[in-house]
Parts: C-alpha cells; sequence; structure tokens
C-alpha cells in the first residue's frame, strides 16, 4: 500500500485496480481487453476512460448503466444567458495565449449540476470553481433542435404566404 498526497488529497493505493481517497470515495482502475487504454470509475458507475487512437477521455454514457432517463425541456433561455468570454488567468505571463470559456459563478446560476468546487486556494481562502464544459453539450443540441424546429415552422410560413402571392 503505498500514499500519494497533494495540496488538495490524499490517496492511498489498495491495490492495483483500486485507488481510495481520504474522504472514503473509491475509484477503480480497470486494464482490460477493450478500446480503452485506462478506465477510472466510482462505485456509482460514474466514470471515464481513455479510448485508443483518441485525444481525450470519454464518459460512461452506456444505456445500461442509467436510469429515470428522461428528456430535457426547453433551454434556449438559458443558453442565450451564456456569456463566453477570453480571459488570462492572474497567474499567466503576461505573454501568454489568451483562453477562452465560462466565468463559473455566472454558469452556476444558469446549469448548477456542471460547477463543482475544486482544490482550496490560499489567496481567495475559499475553494476554486470550476464548471466541466463538455456537460454544456446536451444543453446546447437541446437549443439547437428548438431553433431547428422554430426555422422549419417558419420556413413552412414563408412558403405558404408566398405561394398566396403567386
Amino acid at each position: 500500500m503505498s500514499k500519494i498526497k497533494s495540496d488538495s488529497i490524499v490517496m492511498t493505493i489498495l491495490a492495483k485496480s483500486i485507488l481510495k481517497l481520504e474522504n472514503g470515495s473509491e475509484f477503480h482502475q480497470l486494464i482490460e481487453q477493450s478500446d480503452a487504454i485506462l478506465t477510472v470509475y466510482s462505485s456509482t458507475g460514474v466514470g471515464v476512460f481513455l479510448p485508443k487512437n483518441q485525444s481525450g477521455w470519454s464518459a460512461n454514457s452506456d444505456m445500461r448503466i442509467k436510469r429515470d432517463i428522461t428528456p430535457i425541456e426547453s433551454v434556449m433561455d438559458k443558453v442565450l444567458q451564456l456569456n463566453p468570454v477570453y480571459f488570462n488567468y492572474i497567474k499567466d505571463a503576461s505573454d501568454s495565449d489568451v483562453r477562452e470559456g465560462f466565468i463559473a459563478q455566472e454558469i452556476e446560476v444558469l446549469f448548477p449540476s456542471i460547477v463543482s468546487n475544486g482544490t482550496y486556494s490560499e489567496e481567495l481562502n475559499d475553494r476554486v470553481k470550476g464548471v466541466c464544459t463538455a456537460n454544456l453539450i446536451p444543453y446546447l443540441v437541446k437549443a439547437i433542435q428548438e431553433q431547428h424546429t422554430l426555422i422549419t415552422q417558419l420556413t413552412s410560413r414563408v412558403d405558404e404566404l408566398m405561394a398566396r402571392l403567386i
């Protein structure tokens, strides 16, 4: 058994495949014959894997591990309130590239489930908020679908009006 310590958390490696956090949460690592190089998941089934031949993590999304699935209701009003920004972190060098993203506190008002508290900051005397921007995708897709429905309706109406004029 060995311990890994960072500023924010102490982890204990219990075995090759289980990582136990100080707060009691367990994360499991699977190395198996699959398309994944590495899989990490919690006992609840929430997890991610690093697929071969891809450059990013994939979230577990299999229908067989989900329940109480319901469609997302209209979100256009919330999506229109999103405020994408360019910024630099306070500690970035003055010549660093400009970044793009969102302000966690603004997102939290609209979509609280995608904002979480990260590590503690001595300077802020508080935990730093983070946004899982990948979790915005379902809301953005829903907003596009809403727009498409409206465009289709308006196109039909224009066609009807044009037919009357001809």
